[in-house]
């Protein structure tokens, strides 16, 4: 946005819209710091700020607080906000989580915001692993 020929690099005043002022108080605080505190609550509106300012030191930071924090309940987020951003090496960490502990994730809040696309897609993937059928059927059934 700035380090490109857009207009917002050569303007004096820029209006930043769909930014948390909580989150980009915290990544101001990071300029000048080089220390960024995430927590749980604020952990989406973060990567959105330092994705839209493209805050990339912030980004890297981002991936390794999700990848230290990535469990079932919260592997189908991550794997579908990891998508949104273009964050590959986490979306395939999320992915694998998904595929090696379906059952447990087939049970979490995150699983039942899948689309029937994305969710056709996790089952027709060959690195699913199940004990058995009914694991799958208990999930999509939900």
């Amino acid at each position: 946005m700035f380090s490109t020929n857009l207009l917002e690099s050569k303007a004096k005043v820029i209006t930043l819209h769909d930014i948390d002022s909580s989150s980009f108080s915290k990544l101001l605080d990071f300029v000048y710091t080089g220390e960024i505190q995430i927590g749980k609550d604020d952990v989406q509106d973060i990567l959105q700020v330092a994705h839209i300012l493209q805050v990339e030191q912030v980004l890297e930071y981002w991936d390794m607080f999700i990848q230290r924090n990535l469990c079932p309940s919260n592997s189908v987020g991550v794997m579908l906000l990891a998508n949104m951003y273009g964050l590959s090496s986490l979306k395939t960490s999320a992915r694998r989580l998904v595929m090696t502990r379906f059952s447990e994730v087939g049970q979490s809040e995150g699983f039942l915001s899948l689309s029937t696309k994305q969710l056709l897609d996790l089952l027709e993937d060959k690195e699913l692993r199940v004990a058995n059928e009914d694991e799958i059927a208990l999930s999509v059934m939900r």
